[in-house]
C-alpha cells in the first residue's frame, strides 16, 4: 500500500495533468492499493475508484466518484466535488418556491416542506414560462 499525501500540489498545471496520468499506469499496472489525500477535486475524480470525503476529520460520504458527484449526502460533500447552486425555498406539488417568490419546476420529485435543493450548474435548463419541461 502506498500514502500520497498531497504529492502533486507544487506542480503546475500541465505537469500535474501529466502526473495524473502517470500515476494512473503506475497503479494499474502493478495492482497497487494507494490512498491518495488531496483538496483538489479534479485529482480526486481522475485518480480514484472510491471517494472518502471527510469533515473535520470525520467521513461524510463515500463511495464511487460518479455517484458522490452526481448525489452528494451534505452540502459538504456537494461544495467539494465541484460547483453547486443550493436553493432553499419551500417545495410542494414538483415545484420550488424561493423567497422572492420565483417558482422552479423539479425535473424529479422534491419532499414537500421547507428545504435547500443543490443543483450542478450543468442539470439547470431555463425554459420560457408556461412551457413544459423538456424530457429527458
Amino acid at each position: 500500500m502506498l500514502l500520497l499525501d498531497e504529492p502533486l500540489s507544487a506542480l503546475d498545471r500541465r505537469l500535474r495533468q501529466e502526473m495524473q496520468i502517470e500515476l494512473l499506469r503506475i497503479q494499474r499496472e502493478i495492482g497497487l492499493t494507494t490512498i491518495f489525500v488531496t483538496h483538489d477535486q479534479e485529482e480526486a475524480l481522475t485518480l480514484s475508484d472510491t471517494i472518502a470525503i471527510l469533515d473535520k476529520g470525520r467521513i461524510v460520504q463515500s463511495g464511487a466518484p460518479a455517484a458522490i458527484y452526481e448525489a452528494p449526502r451534505t452540502r459538504f460533500a456537494a461544495q467539494f466535488l465541484g460547483d453547486y447552486n443550493f436553493l432553499t425555498g419551500h417545495a410542494e406539488a414538483g415545484v420550488l418556491r424561493l423567497a422572492d417568490g420565483t417558482v422552479l419546476r423539479a425535473a424529479s420529485p422534491l419532499p414537500k416542506g421547507e428545504g435547500t435543493v443543490a443543483a450542478r450548474p450543468e442539470k439547470i435548463s431555463l425554459i420560457p414560462a408556461g412551457d413544459r419541461y423538456p424530457k429527458a
